[in-house]
């Protein structure tokens, strides 16, 4: 997904700090008056990622501040512009406590700037979504154990549409319900208590629409000092959604903000009423009609939607492209076909292709006479 949209909620020369930057800062210091923060100095970062393909160990960035104990013992009277976290919050284990944190470091009408996973798109696939109740047990002192517990039980080892080239099946059996080491991993939770260092458990897991219920219940308990900003979520093939938070302390204190604050928190859930899981509910009851189909688009999207037709108990025949655009003969280990080539009109085609490409093909596979297509999946 996209963040450049992000930049602009960056204020250029005042003192901005992300948390978690690895190799791949977003706020650059020859951007931004950056600093960087983690829970482990910048040599023991370089140790645990060491043998992860994902990191490039001589690109992570020098740490400034060590987070121990708190961030405002941290950095100290330092207070910042904005915060930025990506693929971080789902691993704090009080959540609540963290948001909480970080007002305390932010300068007033300061910016939260999140980056969160989309459990659709990551190794929570199979997991619930977090209520927030379980968030505000934890934060009045309640063990967030079985939440790691959880997610080492229930978690993918490959996450669903992350992987490029995950071709394997995806059914809940055959990923969780059959591996037996699962357990006794998610056990030592228990047992071990360094264990859980290592384990980097998602505590957390969300979808756009429930992280703004979780927001939404934060604020009705007079908790979180933030108005939203920006919310963005492009939907189930995004892998993440964003959210800008701006601090703002009257949200807590004057009731009238805080009831204007949760009614247009409501509006935009209910906007927001999934519209992924109603398009995985007509894929799922198409490919049940059809049993088999072909997919419109070998790219990323295509790859995409293939796996989510496998997870669905569908069978793919094949990829298609338009004549002339057929780079490669297989995907993933699936045929490409040009469509030329596919002479038999009467077969089950599911578009999976950005909006500008898919307003060029509906028209052309009308033309030549197919009619069993499913142009709904949202991109």
């Amino acid at each position: 997904m996209n963040r450049a949209p992000l930049q602009a909620f960056v204020p250029i020369g005042a003192p901005v700090l992300e948390i978690g930057p690895l190799d791949k800062p977003f706020l650059r210091r020859d951007s931004y008056d950056a600093y960087y923060a983690d829970v482990r100095e910048t040599g023991a970062i370089i140790d645990f990622f060491r043998n992860d393909p994902n990191v490039n160990i001589d690109k992570v960035v020098p740490i400034d501040y060590v987070i121990r104990e708190s961030y405002s013992k941290a950095v100290g009277k330092k207070k910042f512009a904005a915060i930025f976290h990506s693929h971080v919050i789902e691993h704090v284990p009080n959540i609540i406590g963290f948001l909480l944190e970080l007002s305390e470091i932010l300068m007033d009408d300061g910016k939260v700037i999140m980056a969160i996973p989309d459990k659709r798109g990551t190794f929570d696939w199979f997991r619930d979504v977090t209520p927030f109740r379980d968030a505000y047990d934890v934060y009045r002192g309640g063990s967030p154990a079985r939440l790691a517990f959880d997610s080492l039980l229930n978690g993918l080892s490959t996450p669903l549409l992350a992987s490029s080239n995950y071709i394997g099946d995806v059914s809940f059996r055959s990923n969780v319900l059959e591996d037996e080491a699962r357990f006794k991993n998610a056990e030592k939770l228990y047992d071990d208590p360094f264990f859980i260092e290592n384990a980097s458990p998602h505590y957390w897991v969300f979808t756009g629409k429930s992280f703004l219920q979780f927001l939404r219940d934060g604020i009705r308990c007079k908790l979180f000092p933030f108005r939203l900003e920006h919310f963005e979520d492009k939907g189930l093939l995004a892998h993440e959604f964003h959210i800008v938070l701006t601090k703002d302390e009257c949200i807590t204190r004057d009731a009238f903000k805080r009831r204007e604050e949760i009614l247009k928190l409501n509006e935009l859930i209910e906007c927001n009423e999934d519209r992924s899981g109603k398009m995985l509910q007509e894929l799922r009851a198409y490919c049940k009609e059809v049993e088999s189909v072909y997919i419109y688009g070998c790219g990323y999207y295509g790859t995409e939607v293939s796996k989510i037709i496998r997870y669905l108990g569908g069978e793919i025949n094949g990829f298609i492209v338009t004549d002339g655009f057929r780079l490669v003969e297989h995907v993933m280990g699936i045929r490409v076909y040009e469509l030329s080539e596919i002479q038999n009109r009467d077969v089950p085609i599911v578009v999976a292709l950005d909006s500008v490409n898919q307003a060029e093909v509906l028209p052309l596979l009308k033309e030549r006479g197919f009619e069993q297509v499913f142009s709904k999946i949202e991109v």
